[in-house]
Order: structure tokens, then sequence, then C-alpha cells
């Protein structure tokens, strides 16, 4: 988790008001090959066939 003053601020200035909170978790690009697999509301895909997820109508999801 990286400090929520990265979303909250901007050059240490206050960007929102008093009482909002932030969430600002930190990931990291995972190589595909260290990926077994995907978990979609249709199916678990590699990540070399999670293109067919996009490619079988599920446009309402992005």
């Amino acid at each position: 988790m990286r400090d929520p003053k990265q979303v909250l601020q901007y050059r240490g200035i206050q960007n929102t008001l008093e009482n909002v909170k932030a969430i600002y978790p930190a990931f990291d690009v995972v190589p595909p090959h260290l990926i077994s697999g995907v978990v979609t509301d249709k199916d678990v895909y590699t990540p070399y066939t999670l293109n067919n997820y996009f490619n079988e109508g599920s446009s309402e999801f992005y």
C-alpha cells in the first residue's frame, strides 16, 4: 500500500475535502509466464487466451 497523500494531495496541497479517505494499492506488472490463470465471470483463461474474453461479447464490462 502506498501513502494516501499521493492521491489526496498534489505537491503537498490537499485537493480533496478534509474527511475524504483514500486507499492507494500498489501493484507490479507480472510476466504472463508466471500466471497460470485469470478468473472471469465466464471462464478461466490463460494470459495468452485472455483476449478471447473480450472477443466473446462481454462489452458491457468494459
